[in-house]
């Protein structure tokens, strides 16, 4: 696909991302690359239109289903992310290859069977602390079965206490040594006897709880691989439903291994099946967010039109949002002014959006659009200083510089907010001017510039240059505030807000 030259860093096109608000991390990762890389085909753009136009037919009466696939991408894709990349984790790989096998290793290939896994588990965390707990228990009874139902002989106290601290020397050698009160009897020979037993069974007693603790944390880890795969599970059949409600294929692969641990095992040995699981979630998600967003238009394209009617910011809140046209015809510059606060910012970044969602997306935030296709979309919105390199002013004419370097590269859409504002006035509105000439004097390019200059509307307008303003005025009951209508107007408003605006920050009183 052929890609439009896109320099618009301080567009915020994070905002567009988040008014249609995908349910997915992926969705939204999905959408953003899309905007960021802007068609230049027709055909391309009109194929992603229809594209959406056909899952708004299919997603017709499905908003249920829809809803329960899409809440359940956005519930278990935190899971299946982390099985995607749990070979990177070392944390992970260390817990994982307690029961899986390394996915370099020959055995991996079994790491899909979920019986054998099963076998594994059961044999790690059941059946070897069984036989650790076991132990202890045939020490101390063995000689009473052995005495009392095998020979059938009688057992006094004395040498039940002798066969079994020869039965814990031989499972556990005595940290005491060589007994020292052997043969003396008495209490000295009793306790020393009980010692050494207790003693042992302390040890053989933290020997099992080591087993029992080391199985319980293996449970845990099972118990969490059950988990992710019923997680990757559910997501994928998420994906295929999706597909389905959609009309819209993507690519799943085959079904998972059957069982938790086998779908796990098929998943740990195969992450690149994952990402692409994860990648057909993002993009089906991208497409219902967009084909579904209400208040939108699809675009048509039209060399020499720029109509954009009722467009609107999607950040502002629905109660506050003002309906503003643009409309460029046989003049396709626009010098905007008006004062601060007054909405030339949003206006333009509205602009701004309408011109990127319609050769990435389709579509636009407005009631109707009619633009052409643009081969680069270049803004300045918000340039910045490079500290210890350029000053604001300088930053401002190397932007400049790379502007005037694609004019005549097919067709360019400029817009700027307060134009060359880095400097004295005097030297803002010669710099603007020079730069202005070579915009207004190149052919196919459209430009929308906001600045505080009237000099420039004044000097630019009687020509290719259409006069626009936002809406305000001064307010009757208070001649240092002013009345703001946040409405797109011909001519050039002359009012300022610094009166007011420093009355609000405490410098005017």
């Amino acid at each position: 696909m052929s890609r439009a030259y896109l320099d618009a860093v301080d567009l915020d096109i994070d905002a567009i991302v988040d008014a249609f608000a995908p349910a997915t991390a992926v969705g939204k990762a999905a959408l953003l690359d899309r905007l960021k890389n802007p068609l230049v085909d027709r055909n391309e753009i009109k194929d992603r239109q229809q594209e959406l136009q056909a899952i708004k037919r299919a997603c017709k009466g499905k908003d249920a289903k829809i809803t329960e696939a899409l809440a359940t991408l956005r519930e278990t894709e935190a899971d299946v992310v982390s099985v995607r990349d749990a070979a990177g984790d070392a944390r992970l790989k260390e817990y994982y290859t307690q029961i899986m096998w390394d996915q370099k290793s020959v055995a991996a290939r079994l790491n899909h069977l979920g019986w054998l896994n099963e076998i594994i588990v059961f044999l790690r965390t059941i059946l070897l602390p069984g036989l650790s707990v076991l132990l202890p228990i045939f020490i101390f009874i063995a000689p009473l079965i052995l005495y009392s139902m095998v020979l059938k002989e009688p057992i006094t106290f004395s040498k039940y206490i002798e066969i079994i601290q020869g039965a814990i020397k031989q499972a556990v050698p005595s940290v005491l040594g060589a007994q020292r009160f052997k043969g003396s009897g008495g209490l000295a020979e009793t306790g020393e006897q009980f010692l050494h037993i207790g003693i042992a069974v302390v040890m053989l007693g933290a020997s099992i709880w080591n087993q029992v603790s080391a199985a319980m944390h293996m449970r845990s880890i099972v118990a969490d691989m059950r988990r992710r795969a019923t997680a990757v599970q559910n997501f994928t059949e998420a994906v295929r439903n999706l597909s389905t409600v959609t009309g819209i294929a993507v690519d799943c692969g085959s079904p998972w291994s059957t069982g938790p641990l086998g779908i796990f095992g098929d998943a740990w040995n195969n992450p690149d099946r994952v990402a692409v699981v994860l990648t057909a979630a993002g993009h089906l998600d991208m497409l219902v967010s967009v084909a579904t967003r209400k208040k939108t238009c699809m675009t048509v394209f039209d060399t020499s039109g720029f109509n954009l009617t009722d467009l609107y910011h999607p950040g502002v809140a629905k109660d506050k949002r003002i309906l503003n046209s643009v409309t460029m015809t046989d003049r396709t510059h626009v010098l905007l002014t008006g004062p601060n606060r007054g909405g030339k910012s949003t206006l333009l970044k509205s602009v701004g959006y309408a011109v990127l969602m319609s050769q990435s997306l389709g579509v636009v935030f407005a009631r109707r659009a009619t633009l052409p296709v643009f081969d680069s979309i270049i803004t300045a919105l918000t340039p910045m200083d490079v500290v210890g390199k350029l000053s604001l002013f300088e930053a401002e004419i190397e932007f400049a510089k790379t502007v005037l370097g694609r004019l005549g590269i097919g067709k360019t859409f400029l817009m700027m907010d307060e134009i060359f504002h880095g400097t004295n006035a005097h030297d803002g509105v010669e710099a603007a001017q020079v730069f202005l000439d070579q915009v207004y004097g190149a052919a196919s390019t459209y430009s929308i510039v906001s600045t505080h200059y009237m000099a420039l509307p004044e000097k630019y307008g009687k020509g290719a240059t259409l006069n626009l303003c936002m809406g305000a005025s001064v307010d009757q009951a208070d001649p240092d505030s002013l009345v703001y209508t946040y409405k797109l107007a011909p001519g050039i408003n002359h009012h300022s807000s610094v009166r007011e605006i420093l009355r609000e920050r405490g410098l005017l009183r």
